[in-house]
């Protein structure tokens, strides 16, 4: 659908905004560049001021909150683009979904490696050997032998070994046999995305990148004396990021994708849940509302994946006001139009990446929708922490 130049641009815009993040998230971390070699240890540095503990809202908005949101982010999104282009391996979107996972790759890289220099090659290097043998043992499911299948196995495995290596030797702070097991269980649980019961398996997987999100930003923070990491309200802004992560997601797998249409809807509706619960531990008389305007919302996505009407698509646009209005009635400074305000671009995004469906652009436009979830989940995030005065 898009140009290569286009897509070039895209990617800048997407790369751009990650490292507006990051400044934010790093700045603060040392006056001087990093100089450690590749691949060795990094010594242990100063902050240049002293770190105070943060309460409300602006203990959302921390340098080590904003990296645990957006390792969350990045991690949930990297799963279903793995699971998308392992899908697609033999199909005619293959080159797309190969793209969409370079992308998100590419992304990871530039977050876990903007703090040390020189490490972004080896973490690019290290993911994108990963994302290959992926898609190579992806391969031998439908063509190869025995003996093919075991083989590419085990090469992917000893993949991730490395891409875990690589992440140790880098972030020196994280304990080498805890990163090591948790993304040996993260593999395991991405190849177990197949069958009448995908999308269940796909949330599983889903649901497991939070805790490693939360291991890399608390190694991170540490070794770069970014305060305290997995504090309540950051732990608050994470989760809220990698649900609606990925509700963007499943969304985009309505139309197109191999996976039966009833269990991405099931698990969409399993999603809003499961975000319906995350919120409801701020507040216990949220749930019954809340539940029958998101589980609103989601039955009219189904509709424009089956029917991209006019019609369809002006209901889905219409969200935003009422989910705003909902939240404003529990969440104490968060009015109505605020958020109508932060979630429009994610629901007008999200709309056309359901109506693009299986179409060419269609991982294209599902990535750019997933860029909105940042800004959506950092807003409800804030006004929460605010309100209940989360640490």
């Amino acid at each position: 659908m898009s140009s290569r130049s286009g897509d070039g641009r895209r990617r800048t815009r997407r790369v751009t905004a990650l490292l507006v993040v990051l400044i934010g998230v790093l700045a603060g971390c040392s006056n001087a560049p990093d100089r450690t070699p590749p691949g060795r240890t990094a010594p242990d540095r100063p902050a240049t001021a002293p770190v105070t503990s943060a309460v409300g809202a602006d203990a959302t908005r921390s340098r080590a909150a904003e990296l645990q949101s957006g390792l969350t982010h990045l991690l949930v999104e990297r799963v279903h683009v793995t699971a998308a282009a392992r899908a697609a391996v033999r199909d005619t979107d293959r080159a797309e979904a190969g793209a969409a996972l370079e992308e998100a790759s590419t992304g990871l890289a530039d977050l876990l490696g903007a703090s040390f220099s020189g490490a972004r090659e080896q973490l690019l290097v290290a993911l994108r050997t990963v994302d290959r043998r992926g898609l190579q043992q992806a391969d031998t499911l439908r063509t190869g032998s025995d003996q093919d299948r075991a083989a590419a196995l085990e090469g992917l495995r000893m993949a991730q070994g490395e891409l875990a290596a690589t992440i140790r030797r880098v972030v020196p702070r994280l304990p080498e046999a805890q990163v090591r097991e948790r993304l040996d269980g993260d593999l395991t649980a991405q190849l177990a995305v197949r069958g009448e019961d995908g999308y269940a398996r796909l949330r599983a997987a889903s649901r497991r990148a939070p805790a490693t999100a939360a291991l890399l930003a608390a190694g991170i923070a540490a070794d770069r004396d970014l305060g305290p990491a997995g504090s309540r309200a950051a732990t608050l802004r994470a989760d809220l990021t990698g649900l609606l992560t990925e509700h963007v997601q499943l969304a985009g797998a309505l139309a197109g994708e191999p996976l039966p249409l009833p269990g991405a809807a099931a698990a969409l509706h399993d999603n809003g849940a499961d975000l319906t619960a995350l919120l409801a531990t701020a507040y216990p008389s949220l749930p019954a509302g809340f539940s029958r305007v998101w589980d609103a919302h989601v039955d009219r996505l189904v509709a424009l994946a089956a029917d991209p009407s006019v019609d369809l698509r002006r209901q889905v646009l219409a969200f935003p006001a009422e989910l705003g209005a909902e939240l404003a009635r529990h969440v104490r400074g968060l009015p109505a139009s605020a958020t109508a305000t932060g979630f429009t671009p994610l629901l007008t995004a999200l709309a056309v990446a359901v109506e693009a469906g299986g179409s060419p652009g269609g991982h294209a436009a599902l990535r750019r929708a997933s860029a909105t979830v940042p800004v959506a989940s950092a807003l409800v995030a804030a006004a929460v922490a605010q309100d209940r005065r989360y640490a």
